[in-house]
């Protein structure tokens, strides 16, 4: 009798201390889910999404500002913090009060070819370039002299443009300046022979050479961070090729 009721004491005890477990378990889960408990977890309120649209507010610049003209296709900012934008009728520079305008002038050689403009770009070295996809070919603004030199296709030297509609530009890391162009591929600028005579190679498209490119049209060219060069063209899908293999 005496082992039966120690045996019933000691079950009466496990049972008492799995009660008093329970009740702190149960205390813990509803402290943690607790308002209290979250305000302690998290220190400031959670954002709230902005409105759409309600916030933002566009500024227009037209040619009653000094703009050349509406139709804007290229952008870009120089090192100098000027904007320069490409349009049908002109070339344009801004520094943040006036237009300053650039079309090319029948008596002076040292403005841009033509006056219709898909492209501007500045390189590393601080030049402007400005490609037209109406035949006028490519132009270089030297800043330090105010003057532009044009680079247009020759039919006799295939060391010319490959074309004089250009719609692409971009210079690699490794400083080569590459021109996408309509009809004619891809050109890389090599610089000039010491006459002062432009060289460019060019890359083209070929029916029967399954590794040139697969249009004559190049409308973009992008540089990858690993050094290989993306081209896409106008119907003839995307390139891609490591820049010391061109």
């Amino acid at each position: 009798m005496n082992e039966l009721a120690e045996r019933l004491s000691l079950g009466q005890k496990k049972q008492a201390w799995l009660s008093v477990l329970l009740i702190l378990l149960a205390v813990l889960v509803i402290s943690s889910g607790s308002p209290a408990g979250q305000a302690q977890e998290t220190s400031s309120p959670p954002a709230q999404p902005l409105p759409v649209g309600q916030d933002l507010r566009f500024e227009h610049l037209t040619t009653e500002d000094g703009l050349s003209e509406g139709r804007v296709w290229g952008i870009t900012q120089d090192s100098r913090g000027f904007m320069w934008f490409a349009t049908w009728d002109g070339l344009n520079r801004y520094d943040g009060y006036e237009f300053k305008v650039y079309k090319q002038e029948p008596d002076n050689p040292s403005s841009p070819g033509g006056n219709s403009f898909w492209v501007i770009y500045e390189d590393r070295a601080g030049m402007i370039w400005a490609g037209s996809p109406t035949g006028r070919g490519l132009s270089r603004f030297d800043p330090a002299t105010g003057r532009w030199q044009r680079y247009q296709h020759d039919p006799d030297d295939p060391h010319s443009l490959s074309s004089n509609n250009v719609y692409a530009i971009l210079e690699d890391s490794a400083g080569m300046l590459w021109i996408g162009t309509e009809g004619g591929g891809l050109s890389r600028f090599d610089g000039e022979t010491k006459d002062g005579a432009a060289r460019f190679t060019r890359f083209g498209y070929d029916p029967n050479d399954p590794h040139s490119l697969g249009s004559a049209f190049v409308s973009s060219i992008y540089e990858d961070r690993s050094g290989v060069l993306w081209i896409g063209t106008y119907g003839g899908g995307l390139h891609r090729k490591q820049r010391r293999r061109l």
